[in-house]
Parts: structure tokens; sequence; C-alpha cells
């Protein structure tokens, strides 16, 4: 195996057949030791030959006595595994590169699925549930940055396998939380928590629940702006490998130009039809007559373009200091004889509008 005659290494320490750096530890003289105090030792390593090539041994050493038991010396049995290694790695090659090739299916049937769709709720639905079936994950929510009364906060907008009492669609979740959406949407950076100490240490919010599992978190950036946030919740601890982390990744990328788009055509959409209904109420004024026609036209065109419930329009009568209804709609019929007329208080959106001049 070792290439050796015998005149050329008997009497030589057996240390020649092992690698210089081996050598340094000393681990040869631990194996010896060991083999005298249990009788035998084993190990699997690299071994050298007397070219200086290496192969992977099995190694058996035993601890020779005579009948007093006094130690005498020792036998030694080496296997070359060179070729079951060779097949060995060979196989995990083979299996990574299959496991690439199914990621990178995954990826194009995501590119495939995102590109038809049309709207953030769509995009945000095909995410967490064609992500969560890619990386065989337990779970999975999304939420994208809203700004309320000045308030950071995210909204839900679609969840896989999350049970409602844990979030719901529609929820806002502050981004100051220490919940993995927040803590990544403030980092701006994806979040790999791979297993419960990770989790709660990256995630104080989750510290009482975190006891097995991981997590990944990524910020879905479009134009420098976080434009959402995706995550995904994992029941056991999880390595998340390099092509793990490069598929989530081309996910959140993909995912955010997709929002990006559906929000431009939203926008283009908005726009259109504004446009459409301050041309058909253009129309309808030019050809009013009376106050009631204008008030009509003014009302249901104002209500198409808003999306509103309802509408009121209101005269001011200066002389009186009050509002006089003019038209409405979508009021209950109990409520109308209370707003009919209105005293100029100071409160309220109609007078806070007359104070501003402009709208509130």
């Amino acid at each position: 195996i070792k290439g050796y005659k015998a005149h050329e290494i008997i009497g030589k320490s057996f240390e020649t057949f092992y690698p210089p750096e081996v050598v340094a530890t000393g681990k040869c003289a631990y194996e010896l030791d060991v083999a005298a105090r249990e009788g035998r030792f084993e190990d699997e390593g690299w071994r050298v030959r007397k070219d200086g090539s290496r192969f992977w041994a099995n190694v058996v050493i035993t601890a020779l006595r005579d009948e007093a038991g006094l130690l005498i010396g020792y036998a030694k049995v080496t296997r070359d595994l060179t070729e079951r290694v060779r097949a060995e790695v060979q196989r995990t090659q083979l299996a990574q590169i299959e496991h690439t090739a199914a990621l990178l299916g995954k990826l194009h049937g995501l590119a495939g699925a995102l590109g038809g769709a049309r709207t953030p709720q769509e995009i945000s639905t095909i995410l967490v549930a064609q992500g969560t079936e890619a990386l065989h994950a337990k779970a999975a929510i999304l939420a994208r940055p809203v700004n309320d009364a000045g308030a950071e906060e995210l909204e839900v907008l679609a969840m896989y396998d999350v049970d409602p009492p844990i979030a719901r669609v529609g929820q806002r979740i502050p981004t100051a939380s220490d919940l993995p959406l927040g803590v990544t949407y403030r980092s701006t950076t994806a979040q790999w928590a791979e297993d419960p100490a990770d989790v709660a240490a990256r995630f104080p919010a989750l510290a009482h629940v975190a006891e097995r599992g991981a997590v990944a978190a990524l910020p879905l950036i479009h134009g420098g702006r976080v434009v959402g946030v995706v995550s995904y919740r994992f029941d056991e601890p999880r390595k998340f490998s390099l092509d793990e982390r490069a598929l989530l990744w081309t996910m959140a990328a993909q995912a955010a130009s997709a929002l990006a788009r559906a929000d431009a055509h939203e926008r283009e959409r908005v726009a259109h039809d504004r446009l459409r209904v301050l041309m058909d109420l253009s129309r309808a004024l030019s050809t009013t007559l009376t106050i009631d026609d204008v008030a009509s036209a003014a009302i249901e065109r104002g209500m198409q373009m808003a999306s509103a419930d309802t509408c009121v329009l209101y005269a001011l009568d200066e002389e009186h200091a009050r509002l006089e209804l003019l038209a409405e709609r979508g009021v209950a019929p109990e409520v109308i004889e209370k707003i009919r007329r209105l005293p100029l208080s100071g409160e309220g959106a109609v007078d806070m509008t007359l104070q501003a001049g402009e709208p509130v």
C-alpha cells in the first residue's frame, strides 16, 4: 500500500506514514498510548506513501504483550479506503448539483409566476407559498411598510400556514418591533437565525417561544428602498447553505421588482381613472343649469374618484353662520336630518377645511 520494501522501512518510526502536520500535533504518540491502555486503537485519516502521495486509510493498532502482560510492541493493520472516500465525495457532489438544479428550477418557476402577477397581493401570496415549498419551511409571512399618521408600520399582505392568533392579513406591526419583520426592515439586511439560541438573540420578541427551529428573513429592496419584508420559519435548526441564501436573495430581488412594477401599474391606473372621472365631471358640469344638478354631478363623480362610501356636499350660509346640506350619498336616513344644517363651531372636518382654506 505504502510503496516501501522491507529493508527501506524496517527500523524507522511509524510516524513516517503520517503527514507532517499530523505528526506535529502529537497524534502518533496518542494512538500508541490509547492502544496500550485499551488494547486497541482504530482511526481513519490521511496517510503518506513513499512517493509522497496521500491516501485515505483505516488503521487498527493492537497492543502486543508477553505472557506476563508486559507490552512488547504493536501490530498495525492499514486498509486503503481512498476509492470509497472518492465515491462518497462524488455522491455528495452529485447530490449538491441536483439540489442546486432543483433550487434553480424553483427559481425559474417563481420568476414565471411573478411575471404573471399584477397586484401586490398576488405577488406576496406567490412569494410566501413558493418560497415555503422551495425551502421546506414551516410557515412564511410578508409585510410592506406603510405610513399612517406619521407612524412607521408594516402591513401584513400574505401569510402561509400562520395561525390567525399569531398574525393576520391586514395586521400592522410597528417597524420598531423585535419581531423578524421589524428587525429586518430596520437593518435592511437578511437575518439568518439557524438555531433557537440564535433566534432568541436576534429577535428578543420571540425569546419566550424560541424553543426550536430557525428563521430566515429578508428585505425586499428596490431602488435603494425597502418595499417589503418576508420571513420564513422552520421547525428544526437549519444551516442555510450558500446556495439557499443565494436563492432567497434572488427570490427577494425578483419579488421587490415585481412589487415596484405592480405599484407603478396601480399608480398609472388610479391616475387614468381620476383623469377619466375629471373629464366626465367636466362634461357633466358643462350641461348643468341648477345648483342641484351641479351638486349631484360633483358628489357622484367625487365619490367615484375617491372610491368613497359616503359623501356630503354643503353650501356655506355666511349670514346665519351655518352649513346647508346640498346633496348626499350613502348617509343613513336617520342621520340626514341631524346634519341638514350645521352651525360653524370651528370643529370637525368641514370647519377645519373652511378655516384652512385647503383640503384636510
